[in-house]
């Protein structure tokens, strides 16, 4: 009896050791894992799609691939570049000088709070130069970025074709009974689908239609403006008039009277129609949660794990609610 009792302890601490060194050897690459796992689960439909249709797993995992790389990589590749030029630009604008929009801002407040002072250039320079240092490491190495990108596109495709087999194994390891291995499962998918498919899509759609709307009406740097919409969209309630209303003052202050009008009634239309037509059937049959519980998951997946963190943190709350969704059933057993 002590004999397999030491056999056992023995078992478990080699196996506790060869896990945590597994877990340090592949720790550079969690970000890369997560993220391709999470694109698998979301365009599986498409690839069982595929499947059906040519019958061979290689070739349905690479077409999925393929779509991938296009509706996905390119756009947000080219559009992070942007952004980080747009940032150095505006950067560079502000660190030649006081910038004069911002003087007449804090002017006109004191003229009514003759005490007030604020340093918007300060607080401007370290928001730029956040945002630059964020998108310049992903930027620096063309080596490191060709490496990442092809191991990516290659866990991408392995987890289209071997992900039910990989499904599988997870299920084998686990403890648990089946029902609860599969209401798991299935609540973490449909988490991922209702954050990633929900709120994440959902912003990233306005930051893009705003976007546009912005560059249309003339406002420079749209690109930037986007990425404040994609923010902004996740605070309940009055997220996007945080950006809406200073872009609108900014065209507004500029003799822009009627591209200042186009804006915030661009906004306007294009966050109803997004909210009540668009968001509600991307989130059919998928839960329902709180934008606040989102944002604050975005925000702290940013300050732990950096730009990944967009995509970590909600991927971390997915996992929770999943959890928090079968706890009661087990614990009544």
């Amino acid at each position: 009896m002590n004999n397999n009792k030491l056999q056992n302890y023995f078992f478990l601490a080699i196996l506790l050791i060869s896990f945590s060194l597994t877990a340090w050897l592949l720790w550079s690459y969690l970000g890369i894992i997560v993220l391709t796992a999470t694109l698998a689960i979301i365009f599986s439909p498409l690839y069982k799609k595929l499947l059906s249709l040519t019958k061979k797993e290689s070739l349905s995992a690479f077409l999925s691939l393929l779509v991938v790389v296009i509706i996905v990589l390119t756009p947000l590749t080219l559009f992070s570049l942007q952004v980080l030029k747009e940032a150095g630009e505006l950067y560079h604008q502000i660190t030649q000088g006081p910038d004069n929009l911002l003087m007449t801002i804090q002017a006109e407040i004191q003229k009514i709070f003759p005490d007030f002072s604020i340093n918007f250039d300060a607080f401007l320079k370290q928001i730029l130069n956040l945002l630059v240092s964020h998108l310049a490491t992903i930027f620096s190495s063309i080596g490191q970025i060709l490496i990442n990108l092809t191991l990516g596109l290659l866990t991408l495709f392995y987890f289209f074709r071997d992900g039910k087999k990989l499904e599988k194994a997870l299920r084998d390891l686990s403890p648990l009974k089946e029902q609860y291995n599969n209401d798991i499962l299935s609540q973490l998918k449909m988490a991922i689908n209702s954050i990633v498919k929900g709120s994440l899509l959902s912003a990233v759609l306005h930051g893009i239609l705003i976007g546009l709307g912005f560059k249309i009406f003339g406002l420079s740097n749209a690109a930037l403006w986007g990425t404040a919409i994609f923010f902004s969209t996740l605070i309940p309630g009055i997220g996007l008039a945080l950006v809406l209303i200073p872009a609108g003052l900014f065209l507004l202050y500029t003799g822009n009277g009627l591209a200042a009008f186009g804006v915030l009634i661009w906004g306007v239309i294009v966050n109803l129609v997004l909210d009540y037509l668009v968001t509600p059937q991307i989130l059919k049959r998928n839960m329902n949660i709180h934008p606040l519980l989102v944002l604050l998951s975005v925000l702290g997946g940013l300050t732990v794990f950096g730009p990944m963190g967009i995509l970590m943190g909600p991927l971390i709350l997915s996992l929770l609610i999943a959890l928090l969704k079968i706890y009661p059933e087990i614990a009544l057993t």
